[in-house]
């Protein structure tokens, strides 16, 4: 077993501690802990895929349009219409990246150059997607809901790579991470579809 799969393992492991000690603390602890995340995904965005300046006044800025309407919609003013609304803004957003993804030059700079323009909006766009993991927490059986998601996600990281590193041949992009393949990308998707339908 190479050094890189026992470090994969390590880190899988000790993510699943975190994330399921949380879960079975309660909806309360899995909402914070979204929340982590969710801030994590606004630094890795505005600093590193737009090369912007952390903790400046826009990094703050930024990350407060993601922290502040999650806090407010989950501790002080929860409802269900909300809810459904970020549900929706976070799957169109996903369609329009999907488009963007299938009909653009594999190797297109456009969302960067575009983007960069309004990075300071970071934030908001990562609170959709978090926000409807809140509706699922937040719904009466949110718990079965977050273990199918979590296995459909390790399903699919851990069949990609597996699959990938031993049948792998038609790079996927490149330019953003060279080990990664089309074959990789099939495999995830079937141990996803398999897993996730079985449980």
């Amino acid at each position: 077993m190479s050094k890189n799969t026992i470090l994969r393992i390590i880190s899988a492991l000790a993510l699943i501690i975190v994330i399921g000690s949380c879960f079975m603390a309660g909806p309360i602890e899995s909402l914070i802990l979204i929340l982590v995340i969710g801030a994590i995904i606004v630094d890795e965005i505005f600093c590193n895929f737009f090369k912007e300046k952390r903790f400046s006044g826009l990094y703050f800025f930024s990350q407060s349009l993601c922290i502040v309407p999650f806090l407010f919609f989950n501790f002080i003013f929860k409802n269900e219409l909300v809810y459904g609304l970020f549900v929706k803004m976070s799957l169109a957003l996903n369609i329009v990246l999907l488009f963007y993804l299938i009909y653009s030059e594999i190797d297109s700079e456009l969302v960067w150059k575009k983007g960069k323009n309004y990075s300071i909006l970071t934030g908001l766009f990562v609170l959709f997607p978090i926000m409807s993991v809140a509706a699922i927490i937040n719904s009466v059986d949110w718990f079965h809901f977050v273990v199918v998601l979590l296995v459909v996600n390790y399903a699919m990281d851990t069949g990609a790579w597996f699959i990938g590193k031993n049948f792998g041949k038609r790079k996927l992009w490149p330019s953003v991470s060279p080990k990664k393949t089309v074959e990789g990308l099939l495999g995830g998707a079937v141990f996803a579809g398999l897993l996730g339908g079985l449980f």
